[in-house]
């Protein structure tokens, strides 16, 4: 406690012998940064200037000195108490400075595991419809057919499109589950939309008929967002990529 009250002494009085002797001196010379910055956002009307004058009057201020009494000097014990409240300010305005960059680490570690985990799961739940219904077909592939067949096609270009139809579903769907030539597999399953949508949904009078059009125009809208931006970075065309990066 000696020894801090001493330093504290001999600061405060090379601050005040400074003040008589060198009154244009910067401020900087006399004070830190972190002190300038604390007194210049509680002192208002901050001159433009700082000077060594300036410095002992902000620290005074602290104290309680009184600006309207400019006859008035200013004492030691002012000084002494505001030389005190500039540390607490200090000390508070570093703690508030740790605390600010910890919420920005953690927003940025947040925002981080975002971009890294969200497309991922997007991807998961986007290419959950086509597998599944890719799976459907194959177990009921007659159906399939037979579907295709009341639209007019000949049987075995109905076959041979029931066959192709599952191939754009579990093809396109487990690309984009994995991320593997993601973009292809975006396209294949667009085609298969547009196809099926112009073959069976194209009566909008129909209200079933209606949700399924919208439903794959939805459907169609997030696959290209996919093609535009890509696959997220777990997924295998990023590691290809990075790999190709390094080498």
């Amino acid at each position: 406690l000696l020894g801090f009250l001493c330093v504290t002494a001999v600061e405060l009085l090379r601050l005040t012998y400074l003040e008589r002797t060198q009154p244009q001196l910067p401020a900087q010379d006399v004070l830190t940064p972190l002190q300038i910055k604390v007194l210049t956002a509680k002192i208002p009307k901050v001159p433009k200037a700082l000077t060594v004058p300036w410095a002992v009057k902000a620290v005074a201020r602290l104290g309680g000195y009184l600006e309207h009494r400019r006859n008035t000097p200013i004492g030691i014990q002012v000084l002494w108490k505001g030389w005190a409240k500039l540390n607490d300010l200090m000390e508070g305005w570093l703690l508030a400075t740790q605390e600010n960059l910890a919420g920005k680490v953690r927003s940025q570690r947040s925002a981080m595991m975002l971009e890294k985990y969200l497309p991922c799961v997007a991807q998961g739940l986007l290419s959950a419809i086509f597998i599944r219904a890719g799976i459907g077909h194959c177990l009921e592939f007659e159906k399939m057919q037979g579907a295709i067949a009341t639209q007019g096609v000949p049987d075995l270009l109905a076959l041979m499109m029931a066959i192709g139809g599952i191939l754009l579903l579990l093809g396109g769907g487990l690309s984009i589950l994995v991320g593997y030539k993601t973009a292809w597999g975006a396209i294949a399953v667009i085609l298969f939309l547009i196809l099926a949508t112009l073959m069976f949904h194209w009566q909008l009078t129909d209200p079933q008929e209606q949700i399924q059009f919208f439903k794959n125009l939805g459907l169609i809208g997030g696959l290209l967002l996919l093609l535009e931006r890509g696959a997220g970075p777990l997924s295998l065309d990023a590691r290809q990529s990075s790999r190709l990066g390094q080498d």
